[in-house]
């Protein structure tokens, strides 16, 4: 295999791994919000259904995928707002904790994605050592 067939196996690798770590938090933080923010009296429905993972895209700190939603509602609840139903200022982070609590099914998402992508084009004997090379920038990694 040529530098150049490894270097792409690799942009696969982490892509694929990527897109697995994003859908593992996607189902996670859907999973949390499904209930609702507190009763679960106004669930609509339409937070769930808006919560989208970017493909992964090259940013300044390197590769990424981004998992959010585009409606305002969400920021207001994570962040806190004066509620003018209650009169109370209301907070109710879901999205972060979400974050930090499934780092570990997303790193083990992103690793058998990456070594199935590997172990597919035939070099699965290098899977390991390619990882491993690349999982220590994530070590320490606390959101």
């Amino acid at each position: 295999m040529s530098a150049a067939q490894v270097s792409a196996l690799l942009a696969q690798a982490i892509d694929a791994g990527l897109i697995a770590a994003g859908e593992t938090y996607r189902t996670a933080i859907k999973r949390a919000l499904a209930p609702g923010y507190t009763s679960g009296a106004f669930v609509t429905g339409a937070l769930l259904g808006s919560i989208e993972a970017t493909p992964p895209a090259d940013e300044p700190l390197g590769r990424t995928v981004h998992v959010g939603t585009r409606l305002d509602y969400a920021v207001y609840w994570e962040f806190g707002h004066q509620n003018l139903f209650t009169g109370k200022f209301e907070r109710e982070e879901r999205w972060l904790p979400t974050l930090a609590a499934t780092a570990a099914e997303q790193e083990r998402a992103f690793v058998q994605a990456a070594e199935s992508v590997i172990a597919g084009a035939g070099a699965g004997g290098i899977a390991a050592p390619v990882i491993a090379t690349h999982l220590p920038a994530l070590e320490g990694f606390a959101p």
